[in-house]
């Protein structure tokens, strides 16, 4: 892999390879490969006011049909905004696999800083549709019930909670709840509404 950085700007390009032969997940043969490539902008800085304002794009190519990546060729751009307590962020991905079949959607989640540096209001929704045919997934939580697991192609999720920071990132608190629902051409459909608590920590 390649990686670096240069002012505002930044770029990582990485070749990886192996497949399991066992399971078909990356693992240590050595007959597959994996292309990622992004590049980055961090404007905000060029502004020298305050704002945070940053641009990504991500790209994924693999090689292999039969392997635990599902798509032959993959691509994200992701944008950030911020000022003071307030941060928005957005991302759209689509992705095909190697038989020609695409899934795309996408996020906005904005966010509030309720006690500065401590208390934080998070929003979020997501969208995702794919191809007559193609089932797809969901988070861990929604796919434990059965009425939405692979339920159909079109996805749609709205997320409120709230993120306490003892040490930033470092180490938070999470408590929030989502509702998701999954359909597809036909009558099937399900909803769930999960309730999300958590405990980071990381070093």
């Amino acid at each position: 892999r390649v990686h670096g950085s240069i002012e505002a700007f930044s770029y990582y390009l990485g070749v990886y390879n192996g497949q399991s032969v066992a399971t078909g997940r990356m693992g240590a043969d050595m007959d597959s490969y994996l292309l990622n490539a992004s590049v980055g902008l961090q404007a905000g800085r060029l502004m020298n006011n305050g704002m945070r304002l940053d641009f990504r794009g991500d790209f994924l190519h693999s090689t292999d049909e039969t392997g635990y990546y599902a798509f032959e060729n993959a691509f994200a751009i992701s944008a950030r905004f911020g000022i003071e307590q307030f941060d928005l962020r957005a991302e759209f991905m689509n992705g095909t696999s190697h038989d020609d079949q695409a899934v795309s959607g996408f996020y906005v989640m904005p966010s509030y800083f309720i006690v500065p540096g401590n208390l934080q209001a998070v929003l979020r929704y997501e969208n995702a549709s794919a191809d007559t045919g193609v089932a797809i997934g969901h988070n861990r939580y929604a796919d434990r019930v059965p009425s939405i697991y692979r339920a159909g192609e079109d996805y749609f999720a709205v997320y409120a909670g709230v993120n306490y920071y003892v040490f930033g990132d470092n180490l938070k608190f999470m408590l929030g709840a989502e509702l998701a629902e999954n359909s597809g051409p036909g009558n099937e459909s399900g909803q769930a509404i999960t309730v999300v608590s958590g405990f980071r920590m990381q070093f």
